[in-house]
């Protein structure tokens, strides 16, 4: 099993243009390799089933950084066994935090159509500006704070990618010594360390690169395009 990120891996990110014939061609290489193909991102369903339909992939997802698992062809929803109304009251409290504070009012935004995760997207400052003071202005006890090229992730705490994915793998039978994972930041890395095997594009943060046992040369789409040749191509089980 192949499980994916999305921003960074198959896309270039939130607001970039999509590479439409270098996906096509991951598509391709997707449908030619013998393992499956999931993703696991922090992206909401709505988001996930585009993406999937783009590749054509009919099978369980993680989004929003494991707060529930979606199945893009049953469009059935499964909650994360942590989330709680407690949680989901908790994280209201911080968005409206989040609104309110001046310090955030014009370098952030909150990303559209999440249900459980809080995504913030910056605005004119850095990723890790933002991230940095978040940690510095929000009381996160009770929450999990990790984040992607595009946004800085809170989500309940013991709700994160790895986590999910060992839940999904449990319920699914999934077996993760047969899996490659494909990341490229901070937040990937709980679900990165629980596959027999791991790669990255080059665009991916130094902390994934040393994580990685291959590392593309090119970034992005055309990287993945590489990681599956190279798995395609060996037999590494």
């Amino acid at each position: 099993m192949f499980i994916l990120d999305i921003d960074g891996c198959i896309t270039d990110g939130k607001g970039q243009p999509i590479d439409l014939i270098s996906l096509n061609q991951l598509k391709q290489q997707i449908h030619k390799a013998e393992q499956g193909t999931m993703l696991c991102t922090g992206r909401s369903a709505l988001y996930v089933e585009a993406i999937a339909q783009m590749l054509d992939l009919k099978t369980w997802c993680i989004c929003e950084n494991g707060a529930y698992i979606y199945h893009t062809e049953t469009e059935e929803i499964i909650y994360n066994p942590n989330i709680t109304l407690e949680t989901k009251r908790h994280l209201k409290e911080i968005q409206e935090i989040l609104t309110t504070l001046p310090e955030f009012a014009n370098i952030s935004k909150i990303e559209l159509g999440k249900e459980i995760c809080i995504s913030l997207n910056p605005i004119g400052v850095s990723i890790e500006y933002l991230y940095n003071l978040i940690l510095d202005k929000v009381d996160l006890k009770g929450v999990h704070i990790a984040h992607s090229t595009t946004a800085v992730d809170i989500t309940p705490l013991n709700v994160n990618k790895g986590n999910s994915l060992l839940w999904l793998s449990k319920e699914f039978n999934i077996n993760l010594e047969d899996a490659i994972s494909v990341g490229d930041t901070m937040g990937d890395i709980s679900f990165m360390e629980l596959c027999k095997q791991k790669a990255c594009p080059n665009n991916a943060s130094q902390q994934v690169k040393d994580l990685a046992d291959f590392v593309a040369k090119s970034t992005s789409t055309k990287g993945l395009i590489e990681i599956y040749k190279y798995y395609n191509n060996i037999k590494w089980l």
